[in-house]
């Protein structure tokens, strides 16, 4: 019996430091489907060079160990990366300077969120730490693409002055 295939787009801050709760939520919507179903995890991270770090990286890990180590009880898990173009150069379309050394486009990473949202995922999961830039401006082409979604967001507090 062949079942359904739901796509989630996992995207989040680098600096993300709870993988429990990424994982937690990747468990519920794995948990959502039935065996006969295969969740794909839809992920901006480059197994090659493991970057970026973060939220990133923990749901590729948690898609990789599901998918080496399926469980007949729970939908099938497979991943998909889109990993940004970090050295290539800018676009036509690019209203900015490149930086670095060899010319290295600074908006390799929303390119890459654009191509993941235009590729239609059936849901969103967005895990995002004080305001992310990268994290925030995917969550709004998500919410612009009519994408359904669950956005977690943490704060991390303002330091205080020694007493």
């Amino acid at each position: 019996m062949e079942g359904r295939t739901e796509r989630n787009l996992i995207t989040g801050s680098r600096e993300w430091k709870w993988p429990e709760i990424v994982y937690q939520n990747l468990d519920h919507r794995r948990r959502r489907l039935t065996p006969h179903d295969r969740l794909v995890v839809v992920v901006g991270y480059d197994p090659d060079s493991q970057y970026p770090p973060g939220v990133d990286q923990f749901a590729h890990a948690w898609a990789v160990r599901h998918r080496d180590d399926p469980h007949p009880l729970f939908a099938a898990v497979d991943v998909e990366t889109f990993p940004a173009d970090w050295q290539g150069p800018c676009r036509p379309e690019c209203r900015h300077k490149p930086r670095g050394e060899g010319a290295r486009c600074p908006a390799a990473g929303m390119y890459r969120n654009g191509a993941m949202v235009a590729s239609r995922p059936d849901f969103a999961l967005a895990f995002i730490l004080d305001r992310s830039r990268g994290a925030s401006a995917c969550l709004n082409l998500i919410e612009e693409a009519g994408i359904n979604h669950l956005a977690l967001r943490a704060y991390t507090p303002p330091s205080r002055p020694a007493c």
